[in-house]
């Protein structure tokens, strides 16, 4: 069970399809979601983000848009530190983006809690048994998933 993103006018074969399973899925969410707002949320509207959460064809429509938002992801991939503020973890080991919740407060694990899609900040230290998020995708999918935005033409998730 995943999520399957066809793009719209592909210009290549790139651009045709991306996959991702439900819990590679929701780190790409999430990234969208920064994305949006370190762009002040001129991305994507939040119904538009809310939809990608669902196999209903929601998507970006233009590849104008597509190539801000891949912009603006390929930005925030390059800056280990910056995922880290937003609650992400980056294991160079494993070449994995995890998500960390609920909160803790070391330095190498910042963390966010999810809730109906806002960032909480980090707040508190939570023991350890909580820190384990599921959601993860490995960087170079990620990084794929940008390469995707690039060629798409515009997508639909389904």
């Amino acid at each position: 069970m995943g999520m399957d993103v066809s793009g719209i006018k592909p210009t290549s074969e790139k651009g045709i399809y991306f996959r991702a399973n439900v819990w590679s899925w929701r780190p790409i969410h999430s990234l969208m979601a920064m994305a949006n707002a370190r762009n002040k949320y001129m991305l994507m509207t939040q119904e538009q983000w809310e939809s990608m959460d669902h196999n209903d064809g929601a998507g970006l429509q233009t590849q104008k848009e597509c190539n801000d938002l891949a912009d603006a992801l390929e930005s925030i991939l390059k800056n280990n530190k910056e995922l880290r503020e937003f609650g992400f973890i980056v294991s160079a080991k494993e070449d994995e983006i995890k998500i960390r919740f609920p909160l803790t407060g070391d330095d190498d694990e910042m963390a966010i809690d999810i809730r109906n899609g806002s960032f909480v900040s980090n707040t508190k230290t939570i023991p350890t048994e909580y820190k384990t998020s599921p959601y993860s995708v490995s960087l170079s999918h990620a990084k794929e998933f940008v390469v995707f935005l690039r060629e798409c033409g515009g997508f639909s998730v389904y």
